[in-house]
């Protein structure tokens, strides 16, 4: 325990050092090299990091990548320590680090599904908001801006944001793209596939559009169910996975010759290997519930 103690006091001095450097002096830098003239004002995201800034970005979180990066970081040495040191098990080391590794992503996960589905409830009142701009004006940008002031919340935020974008520059393509990434929704592809068809071949698409709607409205009633059914067994999924480590550590604490157990015996070190990779895999199975299409 000793050695227990002692790593982790020496983690934190090295992780606050990091996070000095990374937080703080860093920003610092690039701002003394901006008044100079040496930097730029906007700094790219790696190419691998999209699918996870698509999350933040319909999750509503302000996590940067290097916040982000910090965060994955701290879980993979944390997870090393406590299973390597503290459980004395490499496997179990590797694993946590997996585990406490992937709870940034897992909780943008969890707060962007649920972002989705509340946008969902209003795309109907706002794809039909836009259907009667848009039959009036044949705009695009003003259909999106009209829509924006008048679609319930938070469905009319993503289309203010679709609307700032249009109107700041950037390419249809590129703005319903985002859209279609941040919603992981079929209307919402639907939606843009037709303004797509109208932007690159000038096609007609009332009618496609009323279409859309009609049948959005009679699978919502279905889907409603359903949609409830599993955000209830998300939760249930949630309660039971946190129970589980939270009496772990319980009895960690009310029975310290568990440790002993976990630690030195050849079958308490395996046991403690299936805790760790159940833990692990019922973490996974949480995210792939919530990457189902939000209808």
């Amino acid at each position: 325990m000793n050695n227990l103690v002692a790593a982790v006091v020496v983690y934190l001095c090295i992780f606050y050092v990091l996070y000095v450097l990374i937080w703080e002096a860093l920003p610092r830098q690039m701002i003394f090299q901006r008044v100079k003239g040496k930097g730029t004002t906007h700094r790219e995201e790696p190419r691998w990091f999209r699918g996870i800034a698509a999350l933040r970005d319909a999750s509503g979180l302000n996590v940067s990548f290097s916040q982000w990066l910090s965060l994955t970081l701290f879980g993979i040495v944390l997870g090393l320590i406590l299973g390597w040191v503290g459980l004395q098990n490499v496997i179990v080391g590797v694993l946590l680090a997996a585990t406490f590794a992937a709870l940034p992503t897992w909780w943008m996960n969890y707060y962007a599904v649920q972002h989705r589905e509340k946008v969902g409830e209003g795309l109907i009142p706002a794809f039909e908001t836009f259907y009667s701009e848009y039959t009036i004006t044949r705009n695009i940008p003003r259909a999106m801006e009209i829509t924006a002031s008048q679609a319930p919340e938070p469905a009319k935020d993503e289309f203010a944001r679709m609307a700032r974008a249009i109107y700041a520059g950037q390419d249809l393509p590129a703005v319903l793209k985002a859209f279609q990434s941040r919603m992981n929704n079929r209307w919402v592809r639907l939606f843009s596939a037709l303004l797509m068809m109208r932007e690159k071949k000038g096609s007609q698409i009332k009618a496609s559009l009323l279409n859309m709607i009609k049948e959005q409205k009679r699978r919502q009633m279905e889907n409603k169910k359903e949609r409830s059914e599993m955000a209830q067994v998300r939760l249930v999924h949630l309660i039971l996975m946190l129970s589980s480590i939270v009496l772990f550590l319980f009895n960690l604490v009310i029975r310290p010759a568990s440790y002993t157990f976990f630690t030195a015996s050849p079958n308490g070190r395996w046991v403690m290997v299936c805790i760790v990779s159940a833990l692990l895999v019922s973490i996974a199975i949480f995210m792939l519930m919530n990457r189902k299409e939000v209808d």
